[in-house]
């Protein structure tokens, strides 16, 4: 399960945002359409909570939808792993990709071309546990198929609000996947953002973003994610 035909040079990339999030979305989606050749952008909405029909047309999704099932909050629960893990099956078989690159709404992508698709998981970890940490990862449609299978035989209980990528990560693994999951060399995370200090592929904004409630300093944090497209 460690090798897959490359069946198209696209990369999808796959946001699960919701209104709220469009601010830095639009930057997110930029970023990866600017520096990822190749580029379709897929936007799973969440019901309830969706963008508007203006932001929509701003940013022009290859693909867009709305998800049904249960997000409680930040992508957490089975119910909601199971539906995330449908998402990238599906839209595997649209684009006739091998997998797919699922990106957070706060996370700049300035280089992608370190992620083996060779590989069924690969992402970026944080501490010494061997699993991907959420702000971006790819994920191959047969590792997302696999673990869809396994999660329906052993029925895990709504009520477990196990966070997504942990639970996808480890879930590959123990189906037998192929896990790259390096230790944050390619993941910039906030605290680092000085000009002195080279980007590395994957810009995470989250915590940052999520601070300031001020709106003038989101103003001065989204200025910022605009340049560091092109810095």
């Amino acid at each position: 399960m460690s090798k897959h035909s490359n069946k198209s040079d696209s990369n999808v990339g796959v946001w699960f945002t919701y209104g709220e999030d469009f601010s830095i979305l639009q930057h997110s989606v930029n970023s990866f359409r600017t520096n990822v050749a190749g580029a379709i952008v897929v936007i799973i909405d969440e019901g309830g909570s969706e963008l508007s029909r203006e932001q929509i047309e701003q940013i022009k999704p290859d693909h867009y939808e709305v998800s049904k099932f249960k997000r409680n909050g930040n992508l957490r629960g089975w119910e909601c792993v199971t539906g995330m893990l449908r998402c990238f099956s599906r839209i595997c078989n649209k684009y006739a990709v091998s997998g797919v690159h699922k990106i957070d709404s706060d996370s700049i992508i300035r280089d992608l071309s370190w992620v083996n698709k060779s590989k069924d998981m690969v992402g970026s970890r944080r501490g010494s546990y061997p699993v991907c940490y959420g702000p971006y990862y790819w994920i191959s449609k047969l590792a997302a198929d696999k673990c869809l299978s396994y999660i329906k035989e052993n029925k895990f209980a709504s009520s477990q609000l196990v966070p997504e990528d942990l639970a996808i990560s480890a879930t590959v693994m123990y189906t037998g996947g192929n896990v790259e999951c390096q230790h944050m060399e390619n993941m910039t995370m906030f605290s680092e953002l000085h000009p002195e200090v080279p980007l590395r592929g994957v810009v995470n904004l989250s915590m940052a973003y999520r601070a300031y409630n001020n709106k003038k300093e989101r103003m001065v944090m989204l200025e910022q994610a605009g340049k560091i497209t092109s810095r």
